[in-house]
């Protein structure tokens, strides 16, 4: 390996290692469930940003990942409100565990037609709780499995 190239891949793991190590964690299962709460809420008005900048310090994937989900999801939704109608109510439907390892919760935004799900999977790692995944769908049917 070339010198150079040694150098670039030592500050590109120092890079990754310190991106990795700035995301903050929950103590409690507690501490978890208010941000989903208050993130589903900010979805729920359609303050996308808000509700990405909420999680963003908890969800331990690279920035760029972020900012795709981010845009992605503020160009779909007024494909949802068109095919959908405009969202009503939301609740928290359903949470499952495996033992201390991490937990899953999942809520419904309703719309007219239909409601959109958002999830929300933390894992438990040496440091605390983190936010192992924050997506939506409309696959509401899921729920009856």
């Amino acid at each position: 390996m070339k010198p150079a190239s040694f150098v670039i891949l030592i500050l590109v793991s120092a890079t990754i290692a310190t991106a990795q190590t700035e995301k903050q964690t929950f103590s409690t299962p507690e501490e978890a469930r208010d941000l989903s709460k208050r993130a589903t809420e900010l979805f729920f008005q359609g303050e996308i940003d808000a509700a990405v900048d909420l999680v963003t310090p908890y969800w331990p994937i690279p920035d760029q990942d972020i900012d795709a989900f981010r845009q992605q999801t503020k160009q779909s939704m007024p494909v949802v409100a068109q095919r959908y109608g405009t969202p009503f109510k939301y609740l928290k439907i359903k949470e499952q565990s495996i033992d201390f390892v991490a937990f899953k919760e999942v809520y419904l935004i309703q719309y007219e037609i239909t409601s959109i799900r958002v999830i929300f999977t933390y894992y438990e790692g040496p440091n605390g709780l983190i936010l192992n995944g924050f997506k939506w769908d409309d696959n509401m049917s899921l729920e009856f499995e």
